[in-house]
């Protein structure tokens, strides 16, 4: 095993010299999306940028110009948490050094969207692409596993963002609510977070899950999460309480 990483470690330190490498960035007319393509050699997940404006225009600077015409929809694009490519528009900067991306009708509050930015440039048999994931913000009461046991107080009408890891979903593993008073509170969207996203050299994903909970009646309740296998009773290995006052 500690071999095995060794070459992965060695393999993934010569492909990322080769990338940072190159003279500059082109892009394909015609490259259509598909993460796990075999003609994507290396992926560089970015850093998740969390809670940013529903308007968001992403900026992407390049170190040589690149022509216009190669700068489309294809090449640098934003999938929704259902890999349904998003509308936008992009703008390439007079010195064609960088290119700016805004939603045409806006991004979902709450949800997750994948910037992608492919290439199919080869050099030295190397074609790379690159994807950030990040948040929408929004005016809901944002929560997170530090709340555990918790009391809180809603405003009815209001809404409750919880957001819980999920690292062992290769093993079966998920959060399940297992109370919940729906006369009070209503759970509205489960909604899917990716972190992290190496779907060639480092196959997988960081995931977070979701919930987002509108108060819809006055009153004192409860909400618990267990992170267990669905198909083993006795597998559960996380607990999520909360307290909930809704005024």
């Amino acid at each position: 095993m500690n071999k095995l990483k060794k070459q992965l470690f060695t393999i993934a330190t010569f492909v990322l010299i080769m990338i940072l490498s190159l003279p500059t960035v082109a892009f394909s007319d015609d490259l259509g999306f598909d993460p796990w393509n075999e003609s994507i050699d290396y992926w560089d997940s970015l850093p998740i940028k969390e809670n940013v404006s529903q308007n968001k225009t992403w900026t992407i600077k390049f170190k040589n110009p690149i022509n216009q015409s190669k700068v489309n929809d294809s090449s640098i694009f934003v999938l929704d948490e259902r890999n349904d490519k998003v509308a936008t528009t992009l703008t390439l900067s007079d010195d064609h050094k960088q290119v700016k991306i805004t939603p045409t009708n806006g991004y979902k509050p709450n949800y997750p969207y994948m910037l992608y930015i492919l290439d199919r440039v080869e050099y030295s048999g190397i074609r790379k692409g690159f994807c950030m994931p990040f948040t929408i913000d929004s005016d809901a009461l944002k929560i997170d596993g530090s709340f555990n046991n918790q009391n809180i107080i809603l405003k009815k009408g209001e809404i409750l963002q919880l957001t819980l890891p999920n690292e062992g979903s290769d093993g079966g593993y998920s959060w399940t609510p297992i109370k919940l008073d729906k006369s009070l509170i209503k759970n509205t969207e489960n909604i899917s977070i990716v972190d992290s996203f190496y779907p060639k050299l480092v196959p997988g994903v960081t995931l977070r899950n979701r919930w987002l909970f509108e108060a819809i009646e006055t009153g004192k309740t409860s909400l618990k999460l267990e992170y267990k296998q669905p198909w083993e009773s006795n597998s559960t290995i996380h607990t999520f309480n909360l307290n909930i006052n809704i005024q």
